[in-house]
């Protein structure tokens, strides 16, 4: 963060609000906030108890099973402080764990919120979303994107596995190539990701 800064010419006031946005943020989210009662109801629903073994509150988690793209995940400000998990059913995914553990963990970083704030804080300084997309920034979200993959296959091998068999199955169905940076797109290669999942459970099987 420190190198971005440095390489957008970021003035210290600037990135002192930056910083007092996150912790705002973070601070008046319920995210990680105590709960009542979830373990008993929550027991047959597989997402939420997902929710539960990462310390996030389940019922501070918005669920959206409309989208028809792709699991993704939303923090947003709009009078209260929401996290929209955003699930893709179809014949690929099914709601499978590994993609919704990838979501999870932006929530626990926010790095959705994260995202959106540097957004404003580059537009502000005139830069257009196809110039932020391709600027050196689009470096450090890419990096967000591999430690959301590496600490999925830390919580379990099951769930790199499972990501990793989900992206192949993406990957398939919309003949996207292996070993190519999509454009104007803040996910890395999937070969580059296949590889940090990889390499974290090998590392994992090796120990255990």
């Amino acid at each position: 963060m420190q190198k971005f800064k440095k390489e957008i010419a970021i003035t210290d006031q600037e990135w002192q609000e930056y910083t007092k946005d996150m912790q705002q943020f973070k601070q008046q989210s319920v995210l990680s906030k105590p709960y009542k009662n979830a373990k008993r109801k929550d027991s047959q629903d597989p997402i939420r108890t997902l929710m539960m073994n990462c310390n996030i509150n389940p019922d501070a988690v918005d669920i959206d099973k409309s989208n028809k793209t792709g699991s993704w995940s939303e923090q947003r400000f709009d009078g209260k402080y929401n996290h929209i998990l955003h699930l893709c059913k179809d014949e690929t995914f099914s709601f499978a764990l590994g993609p919704v553990m990838h979501e999870l963990i932006h929530f626990k970083n926010y790095d959705c919120i994260q995202a959106n704030l540097l957004n404003e804080l580059l537009c502000k300084r005139g830069l257009t979303m196809e110039t932020i997309q391709s600027h050196n920034c689009s470096g450090l979200r890419k990096g967000i994107e591999i430690r959301a993959d590496i600490m999925t296959a830390c919580q379990s091998i099951e769930l790199g596995k499972n990501l990793k068999e989900c992206l192949h199955q993406f990957a398939a169905k919309r003949n996207v190539p292996l070993d190519k940076e999509r454009e104007f797109s803040y996910h890395p290669s999937l070969a580059k990701r296949f590889q940090a999942i990889d390499a974290t459970i090998a590392y994992k099987e090796a120990l255990f």
